[in-house]
């Protein structure tokens, strides 16, 4: 049973319109396995490759450089094959996001940050004021020397230094934190639980929209007026899928 899917592309050809597609599948039972499109519409172009334990999340810079995280571990296409890296051991990583394909972050369970530098991924040992993150839920940066990391009770993580040093800013709020995206740095939102939209203009974090009706689980967007998000209404007997539009 197919319960979370990750689509990106790259266009190849304008005057063809021939598009390269990498979609990753995760199943119900918690293996991750990979589907890769390339270039045609026939069914024997879908390639299942074995992936990582629990493929969570997917990031890459083009259709031959491409990181998958999973359960302690990353996996890199090269356009060839899928080496895996061995990050840090039975801990869930639910998010991952580069500035190139040797300076790439993935976080998850226990507030675990792990970063890959093209040869090797190494567990970071990070401090911040007050608790110990619990978990890291999402991670994205507008740069090498500008990257956060956000999860549970409100935490938002920052590095300045390409990672060898993390503070903790003030989100103001305490809910559960879900993804973060930005058009620049001084640009960034992040959504979370109880309908929280969060927004960072380089300076503060504040927020922008708040709704105990709704659970946002996703952020992305074209530019600081062109933005979206997703996550499910709650209703009395079901939850209902639901997108946000900033369209201004």
């Amino acid at each position: 049973m197919l319960v979370r899917a990750y689509l990106f592309f790259k266009r190849e050809d304008k005057m063809s319109k021939r598009l390269i597609a990498i979609l990753i599948a995760i199943s119900f039972t918690g293996v991750g396995v990979f589907i890769i499109f390339n270039n045609c519409a026939e069914a024997n172009c879908w390639v299942r490759v074995d992936a990582v334990d629990s493929a969570n999340a997917i990031w890459g810079s083009s259709s031959t450089d491409v990181f998958v995280a999973g359960k302690g571990a990353i996996k890199h296409y090269d356009g060839t094959n899928w080496p895996q890296f061995d990050c840090v051991q039975n801990t869930a990583l639910y998010s991952i996001w580069g500035s190139s394909n040797t300076d790439v972050y993935a976080v998850g369970e226990h507030g675990s940050i792990v970063h890959f530098d093209g040869s090797k991924c190494q567990y970071i040992d990070y401090t911040v004021s007050g608790d110990h993150p619990s978990l890291l839920n999402s991670i994205w940066g507008s740069s090498a020397s500008d990257v956060y990391a956000v999860g549970g009770r409100g935490t938002i993580l920052h590095t300045a230094d390409s990672g060898l040093n993390w503070s903790r800013q003030i989100s103001s709020t305490t809910t559960n934190i879900t993804d973060i995206w930005g058009s620049s740095s001084t640009d960034v939102f992040a959504v979370g639980d109880s309908g929280t939209i969060l927004h960072y203009d380089g300076s503060n974090w504040s927020t922008m929209y708040q709704n105990d009706r709704y659970q946002f689980k996703s952020i992305w967007g074209f530019s600081k007026n062109d933005v979206y998000v997703g996550g499910f209404a709650i209703g009395s007997t079901s939850y209902t899928g639901v997108i946000i539009h900033s369209g201004c």
